[in-house]
């Protein structure tokens, strides 16, 4: 895996393969020229030359960049100087020497710290050494003109180099300022909790940040300049691909709203929006796109609704199973409402009167401890009990409004050691003892019911009353409070 590459490094190759593709070009083209001025071994050289300089593409393919710079360089300026010499030689004294300038300025763009001065200033001692041999092969006397050739060159590579330092020095300054911005926009939209992503018009990922990265479990570079298609499921990329086809066919801002479960098997409930980027004439040159998971948000929605239908169901339950001990509560006090109590039955009276209340109030602390336990999420305190002792504590308790309706309540089968929340068992079972007696007709027979099988345990309440709809069953199936109704008697 190759390591990253800062920005200034990557003009740095930009720069290369531009100088090398064109050198090449340039290359074939003069190759051309010269065989048809008839220099066929120039041609021959120039056209080496051009394979040659097409070799630095190798280097930047394998990412053997600062061996593809070096050789760029070196393999130009040779070639400058075989081309300079064979022209001398054929007594043809132009100035070729004088393209060792573009690489000594090459030099200065392409390679960092000391190498990039010494390569300059070599390069031109080499120049003037050609100006000297040029002066050599046509026989030039070296006058005052001569050296202020020299002179001239001379300046000109100081001025040159003078330029191209600070140039340099601007432009590595520009881009690392450049690259410091950028790491820190990435950093501020990688550390959002939110999916960001820059689009092309076309649909295809521009930019992302690292959710998408650990959504996908993949890099980004595995990821920008594909389509939603090529690395999201279907029905996401099919989301995502029209939100942003909307926006750019629109020029408007998007907004959308959509669950699904991501590749790492998460669950998403994503909701965001889609803004186009125009360009000066108002055409959509990209689209900018946000996704913010609010699948926590929505479990705390359901949640809350859970919660409600909780407390409804408790409120529903508390208000019905309240009302029956109630009602017997009434009954008591309106039996002796035309007896004259005297003093001799006045305790007996308040003695029966205590026996019905006690029910009444183990009832109502019950179902108030079970609504609370609803409410708060209080954990069931698991133990292990006898059947028989509550079941009899639960007859006993809803005695009076038995005897009221001359109901018997009897007991069937042997005594079970059940594991569970005690105050849980007492409250569906009295809830279902009382109902039973509720909707049973007077002098009928409620049966409590234990056995077993080879997995569960079953406590169950038979009565002979009329029964319930099968709309109400699928009501308390569904958890749904169910309105209460009248019973036999209209209680």
């Amino acid at each position: 895996m190759q390591p990253e590459l800062d920005k200034l490094e990557i003009n740095r190759i930009k720069l290369i393969n531009s100088v090398a593709f064109f050198s090449t070009a340039t290359c074939l083209v003069i190759g051309i020229l010269t065989i048809f001025e008839g220099l066929l071994v120039q041609s021959v050289f120039i056209f080496t030359a051009g394979v040659l300089f097409a070799v630095t593409f190798i280097f930047s393919y394998y990412h053997k960049h600062p061996q593809g710079r070096s050789y760029l360089v070196s393999v130009g300026s040779l070639l400058i100087i075989g081309l300079a010499v064979n022209a001398y030689r054929n007594q043809l004294y132009t100035d070729t020497e004088n393209i060792l300038f573009a690489f000594m300025a090459l030099s200065i763009l392409i390679f960092s710290g000391p190498s990039q001065h010494y390569r300059y200033w070599v390069l031109f001692g080499i120049i003037i050494y050609l100006k000297f041999l040029k002066a050599q092969y046509s026989s030039q006397v070296l006058d005052l003109s001569f050296y202020i050739l020299i002179q001239n060159t001379t300046v000109l590579a100081i001025l040159l180099y003078s330029f191209l330092v600070y140039f340099y020095r601007a432009f590595t300054s520009s881009v690392k300022a450049l690259d410091e911005s950028e790491k820190t926009l990435y950093n501020l939209i990688d550390n959002v909790s939110l999916f960001v992503a820059l689009f092309n018009p076309d649909g295809t990922y521009k930019v992302v940040n690292r959710h998408y990265e650990k959504a996908l479990n993949l890099k980004k570079e595995q990821i920008q300049g594909k389509r939603a298609q090529e690395v999201f499921p279907q029905d996401i990329a099919n989301w995502q691909s029209d939100v942003v086809k909307e926006a750019v066919r629109t020029g408007e801002s998007i907004k959308t709203k959509k669950s699904f479960l991501l590749p790492n098997d998460s669950s998403f409930v994503g909701f965001g929006r889609a803004n186009p980027i125009k360009n000066a004439n108002g055409d959509v040159i990209a689209v900018a796109g946000y996704i913010n998971d609010i699948s926590e948000l929505e479990n705390i929605r359901q949640k809350l609704e859970e919660v409600n239908q909780s407390k409804d169901r408790v409120f529903s339950i508390v208000t019905h199973d309240i009302r029956s001990p109630l009602n017997t509560f009434e009954g008591i006090l309106n039996s002796t409402r035309y007896q004259i109590i005297t003093s001799e039955n006045f305790a007996e009276f308040i003695e029966k009167l205590k026996s019905e209340f006690t029910p009444i109030k183990e009832t109502i602390d019950d179902l108030f401890r079970w609504a609370k336990a609803n409410m708060e999420d209080i954990e069931a305190n698991i133990i292990e009990f006898d059947s028989d002792k509550i079941i009899k504590e639960m007859i006993e308790g809803s005695s009076s409004l038995a005897n009221q309706k001359e109901i018997k309540v009897e007991i069937k089968g042997e005594c079970l050691k059940l594991k569970m929340d005690p105050d849980h068992f007492k409250i569906a079972l009295r809830n279902l003892i009382q109902n039973a007696i509720k909707f049973s007709n007077i002098g009928a027979t409620v049966t409590i019911n234990q056995y077993q099988d080879t997995k569960n345990l079953f406590v169950t309440v038979e009565d002979e009353g009329i029964g319930i709809s099968s709309e109400q069953i699928d009501a308390i199936k569904s958890g749904t409070a169910c309105n209460p109704t009248t019973g036999q008697q209209g209680n």
